[in-house]
């Protein structure tokens, strides 16, 4: 979604995709990187997410390729991807637009977590435009007891794992990662992100999926070979997102998503464990 979220009413684009080699790719996650463009996000029934059906967010951000720069006073060493300066590849972070240091860490969302499950339940319910965030009938959400007693229900049953990008400076979540369909034969996932208005164009959506990436192929309760992601083929910004990240065009859904104003193919891409140890 861009900033406010919007989708592209540009007709279909099959040709718009250069993958790795070919060009574009994309999960159902995505974010580019230059200022004032559009990102996109998998999330799923239920968080707005709610009735089981992936959810593709799009928002905006800027995050330019990753720098390597000379170091504020006293750090020798920083990475700035858009308006965040990283210190050393540590959670230690400055925002260049907030002007404030902030410490960001990725962390898993239990069950027991119920102040943060209200703040993403109040995030989907403040989220206007959830027809354009996936090819399936948008269902009603849920009141906050049936919400709860889904995601737990999902959590306890390992149907569902919830990630957030957590400032720990203000102790809130910013973002929010969920990853579904573990397959233990092929030891595959599906996973998709979102983020609410108030945090988008700050670099935020990238740096929680690069994050969610290094988390996910070290983990060891879904000992994981491939991680993929499907969006929109006119989501440019989630294209570029993803191909930042290293992913892979698989295959192209024709026609799959359709809007008010036009429709557009499903590209499905997928990033395997080798790819991600060799970035």
């Amino acid at each position: 979604m861009s900033e406010p979220l919007h989708h592209h009413n540009s007709p279909v684009r099959r040709q718009t995709l250069r993958l790795h080699g070919a060009h574009h790719v994309l999960m159902g996650a995505s974010v580019p990187l230059t200022s004032g463009s559009q990102l996109a996000v998998g999330l799923l029934p239920g968080l707005l997410i709610f009735g089981l059906d992936i959810i593709l967010v799009r928002w905006s951000m800027g995050l330019p390729p990753q720098t390597r720069t000379g170091g504020f006073a006293g750090r020798p060493e920083e990475t700035r991807r858009g308006t965040l300066r990283f210190c050393n590849g540590q959670n230690l972070i400055f925002n260049l637009t907030g002007g404030r240091t902030m410490s960001l860490d990725l962390i898993e969302v239990t069950a027991a977590n119920v102040d943060i499950h209200r703040t993403l339940y109040r995030w989907d319910h403040e989220e206007n435009h959830r027809e354009q965030f996936t090819c399936r009938p948008i269902p009603a959400l849920p009141d906050w007891d049936a919400f709860m007693e889904s995601i737990v229900h999902r959590l306890h049953s390992d149907a569902l794992r919830i990630f957030v990008l957590w400032d720990a400076t203000m102790k809130a979540p910013l973002g929010r990662v969920t990853t579904f369909d573990y397959n233990s034969r092929n030891r595959s996932a599906e996973f998709g992100y979102y983020l609410p208005p108030v945090h988008r164009q700050h670099g935020y959506g990238r740096e929680m999926v690069h994050r969610f990436l290094a988390k996910m192929f070290a983990d060891r309760i879904w000992p994981l070979h491939k991680l993929y992601a499907t969006t929109a083929s006119g989501n440019i910004p989630s294209i570029r997102l993803l191909e930042g990240l290293g992913f892979h065009l698989d295959g192209v859904m024709r026609e799959h998503y359709w809007f008010e104003t036009e429709v557009q193919d499903q590209l499905c891409c997928s990033l395997l464990a080798r790819e991600w140890k060799l970035r």
